[in-house]
């Protein structure tokens, strides 16, 4: 079965970031799931740097590897796949992905395409190939805006609906799809530096609440789209947020001391200036950690929100 073509476009960048989207490595370990040959998404007639189309390759990866029902071929094997006398080798019909899914002896093969139509809209093609059944399902279909977020997302509903048709299902696979685009920006909030004079660092820790305040809007977004376990774990990452704040002030304010000497007597001041966001995390924390009715919801973020908990607590003995 053959997913629609209109031409070549940036095939052979998607090819290229194929061979970097599983983040293992090696030979297949053995393992009881079955085993999933994943290509980049291919793009046809869009504009689109490399970096993003990295990111939404990268977040069908995650999404894949967070339903814990598929093993990722590792990079190495699809990449040594892909390569003709050296060189990758293009590979965006169903045709050659089962082909080489088969080559890999893997079990089934997941692969999408957006392909800019002539109305400026992004057509977006989802398909799951199972190498082991003689029918395969068609490839399945949505139309977006081409803008960044709404691709992403229209993206993930797709891939979503073809990972977990149930409604139950797909409603968890799509407040993780969310959960993780969040938490990237949070993983870059978390590198936030700030440098600079007395005025400029007013500046930016002004940015750094209204970021604050956005971050929090998008984990109550996540929270809202009825998963228990997506919920419990945005309720812990907006605690991160304050403690990201805080943690990001302290530094700022405590590198922009003139003298050693003043180190200290900054840090003091500042720790007292920061109590109000330390102790807005600490409640977020704790009510996270209340929401935890099983062991469905917890997670890493819960364990994470239990560490922060009793490092706050050891900072006001």
């Amino acid at each position: 079965m053959r997913m629609p073509s209109k031409g070549s476009g940036l095939a052979g960048l998607a090819l290229v970031l194929a061979l970097a989207l599983c983040a293992c490595g090696g030979s297949q370990a053995t393992s009881a799931k079955p085993t999933l040959a994943l290509f980049a998404t291919e793009v046809k007639h869009l504009k689109i740097d490399a970096a993003q189309l990295r990111a939404l390759d990268e977040h069908v990866a995650a999404l894949l590897e967070g339903q814990q029902t598929y093993e990722l071929v590792p990079r190495d094997d699809l990449r040594r796949a892909l390569l003709r006398r050296g060189r990758p080798r293009p590979c965006g019909e169903a045709e050659c992905q089962v082909r080489i899914g088969r080559k890999l002896d893997a079990a089934k093969v997941f692969a999408a395409r957006v392909d800019q139509n002539l109305l400026g809209q992004c057509d977006i093609w989802v398909a799951l190939y199972d190498l082991r059944a003689s029918d395969q399902a068609r490839p399945r279909h949505a139309r977006a805006g081409c803008a960044a977020d709404a691709l992403r997302a229209t993206l993930s509903r797709t891939v979503c609906g073809v990972l977990a048709p149930a409604p139950a299902t797909a409603a968890d696979c799509m407040a993780q799809a969310e959960f993780q685009w969040v938490e990237r920006r949070l993983e870059a909030y978390r590198k936030t530096k700030l440098a600079g004079g007395p005025g400029k660092l007013v500046e930016l820790e002004r940015r750094l609440g209204e970021q604050a305040l956005e971050l929090k809007s998008a984990f109550a977004r996540v929270a809202g789209l009825g998963s228990p376990r997506w919920a419990t774990a945005a309720a812990c990452q907006t605690g991160a947020i304050y403690d990201a704040f805080a943690e990001t002030l302290a530094r700022g304010y405590a590198a922009g001391a003139t003298r050693r000497s003043q180190e200290q007597a900054v840090v003091e001041a500042v720790d007292e200036k920061l109590r109000p966001l330390r102790d807005t995390a600490r409640q977020h924390y704790q009510s996270c950690l209340a929401m935890v009715k099983g062991a469905a919801q917890q997670s890493r973020y819960t364990e994470q929100a239990r560490q922060r908990l009793e490092a706050l607590a050891a900072r006001t003995r």
